[in-house]
């Protein structure tokens, strides 16, 4: 699934939005002017600078429409290019900015929530930029935008899809465990339960935090992460993608006893794995097959226990 990953596309702007770029106010005038000269004579860190201090001058006055004009700025200039995405992060303070930026406005404004996660699950595209992502607090961030605008879809996905990115890093992983992050996913997961993006990449988060890169060791999870797995396979019965992630993800769990104990017991799961090999028989039988060989292997036999999908 790594291999899928994909730029975020910008989130829809607000209703007004139009309007504040119309009718700005003389200093967001001036930036916007400002910006635009920089930017086309390629002084693009000039202009990130010039970003970067108008968020950090404005967060006394708190005006959302500045604020959402340089994170919106800034999220272009990151999907551009990874030269781009570079600047950003090594412009002094300009990470800081964004990270506290939505912190700050974290009740205020939804907008700038969305175009946050956004940009840094576009800055969290290049490896090397993840660790101080998190480092910064840029996964407490993305999660406390999450737990405040649980209902607004538009940025649960630009939350999933940077969350996605970026705990293919050992340091995100950590913090996820520590911060209950997976518990958090597994909410927005049954909250959304019929958007087949949020169920996908809720899958590959849970599946990234269970384990860790080159210790053969696989982390417990709560059965709360493990429903939410199988309640999006049954919610999408018809979809291979998203049967393809839940299966990866369960594969993965089921490497700890614990976990394979949860999986087996869940009333879920028979379901789940049914509709899954009747919809996708040739693509899916195998690793369905694999899956059961595995959950046994590490649990005790649950007598009476029946495996239909055996053929």
């Amino acid at each position: 699934l790594a291999d899928e990953i994909k730029e975020p596309q910008p989130p829809s702007p607000p209703p007004q939005s139009e309007d504040m770029l119309t009718d700005l106010s003389p200093d967001m005038s001036a930036l916007r002017e400002v910006i635009d000269v920089f930017l086309s004579t390629g002084d693009v860190e000039e202009g990130i600078k010039c970003l970067t201090n108008s968020i950090k001058d404005n967060a006394h006055s708190k005006d959302v429409n500045l604020a959402w004009f340089c994170l919106t700025k800034l999220l272009d200039l990151a999907r551009e290019s990874d030269v781009k995405k570079k600047a950003i992060i090594f412009v002094p303070y300009t990470l800081d900015a964004i990270i506290e930026a939505m912190k700050l406005y974290n009740e205020l404004s939804c907008e700038i929530e969305r175009t946050g996660c956004g940009l840094l699950w576009s800055l969290g595209m290049m490896v090397d930029n993840r660790p101080l992502i998190t480092q910064k607090g840029g996964i407490e961030a993305i999660l406390n935008a999450q737990l405040c605008h649980v209902e607004d879809l538009q940025l649960q996905i630009m939350a999933m899809g940077a969350l996605k990115v970026l705990t293919f890093d050992s340091k995100a992983k950590g913090v996820m465990r520590r911060k209950y992050g997976t518990d958090v996913v597994a909410d927005i997961m049954n909250e959304h339960t019929f958007d087949a993006t949020i169920q996908v990449d809720g899958c590959v988060i849970i599946g990234n935090c269970a384990v860790d890169d080159g210790v053969n060791y696989t982390h417990e999870v709560s059965e709360r992460e493990i429903e939410a797995v199988l309640a999006g396979m049954v919610a999408h019965e018809g979809l291979l993608v998203v049967a393809e992630a839940a299966l990866f993800t369960l594969m993965s769990l089921a490497h700890s006893k614990s976990n394979a104990t949860v999986i087996q017991q869940n009333q879920l799961s028979k379901i789940a794995m049914d509709k899954a090999f009747k919809q996708h028989p040739n693509e899916l039988a195998m690793t369905i097959l694999t899956l059961i060989k595995r959950l046994k292997l590490n649990t005790e036999a649950i007598r009476g226990t029946e495996t239909p999908w055996r053929k």
